[in-house]
Order: structure tokens, then C-alpha cells, then sequence
């Protein structure tokens, strides 16, 4: 019973995040394993580099929502013109055309990344709360913000202020 119990919970939090997600949040996800600045760096670049298909130092929404849809992401992302705006902060990270630059795309990427970090740790905080496992939210309130967002938040800091 308890592990039926379980299942549920976990379909639950699922289908509750789900709610609060954004659509490059499956994406944003692989970007959290880095180990240092330059490598979080150097992956961005690197998917910079596969969204700008036709080389031309700035990628286009097309070239972004044609990159992103055609990687083998489960659920497969979708990317839609509002995306592109909310990813760009309403094109404030874009060029006068519209299309983003290598530096835009870093800064845009790292935003989201704070962005999906704090979703991510309010949902885990919300569900330990909303199941009443004091002693899980007390150890999420006090080890997440301490010992994850801290360091995350000055790298951020640091890199955004570039």
C-alpha cells in the first residue's frame, strides 16, 4: 500500500510541475550537471553553435525552434514564437532583427537557468510542505537555498555581470 502510495505522490508532483514549467525546461535540466564556469560555458557555446545552422554568428527563431525541436529530447520540446520573446525577454537579448547573438544566448541561458533552479527547488519545498514531511522541508529549506542556490546564484552573478 505504501509504495502505491508512493506512485502517487510522485504522479502527483509530477503533473503539479508540469504546470509551473517552461518550455525549455527538459533542456535547461542537462545544464545543471556542470562542474565549473568554463564548462557550463563551454556548453552553452557548444548549443549555441548547433542552433546557429547557417553560421552566421546569430541565431534566428527559426534556427531555434528548427535546433530545439530536433533534438532527441523526451518529451520532445516545442518551441513557439512566445517562447522565443520570453527567452529573449521580450527580444531585449536580440539584435535589431530579432535574432540573438552568442553573447545574448549565454545571458539568456543563464536567466533561464536561475529561473528553472528556483521553480524546481519551490516545487520540492511545496510538495515536502504540502505532505507534511517537516523533517524533508525543513532540510530542503535549509540545504537548498545554503548549499545549492548560494554558489549558483554568485556564478550567475558573476557570469550575467560579463
Amino acid at each position: 500500500m505504501a509504495e502505491h502510495e508512493e506512485s502517487d505522490r510522485m504522479k502527483e508532483s509530477h503533473e503539479e510541475y508540469t504546470k509551473i514549467s517552461k518550455s525549455l525546461d527538459p533542456l535547461i535540466s542537462t545544464f545543471t550537471t556542470f562542474h565549473s564556469e568554463e564548462q557550463l560555458v563551454y556548453m552553452i557555446d557548444r548549443m549555441y553553435e548547433y542552433l546557429d545552422i547557417d553560421a552566421s554568428g546569430s541565431i534566428s527563431f527559426e534556427e531555434m525552434k528548427s535546433g530545439l525541436e530536433k533534438l532527441p529530447m523526451e518529451p520532445a520540446l516545442r518551441f513557439t514564437h512566445e517562447d522565443y520573446e520570453e527567452f529573449t525577454r521580450n527580444l531585449t537579448y536580440a539584435d535589431e532583427n530579432g535574432d540573438i547573438t552568442k553573447a545574448g544566448f549565454l545571458d539568456c541561458m543563464l536567466l533561464e537557468m536561475k529561473g528553472y533552479a528556483f521553480r524546481n527547488a519551490s516545487h520540492q519545498m511545496a510538495q515536502a510542505q504540502k505532505h507534511e514531511r517537516e523533517e524533508a522541508f525543513d532540510y530542503l529549506t535549509s540545504k537548498v537555498w545554503s548549499a545549492i542556490f548560494s554558489p549558483f546564484v554568485v556564478l550567475l552573478r558573476r557570469l550575467l555581470s560579463r
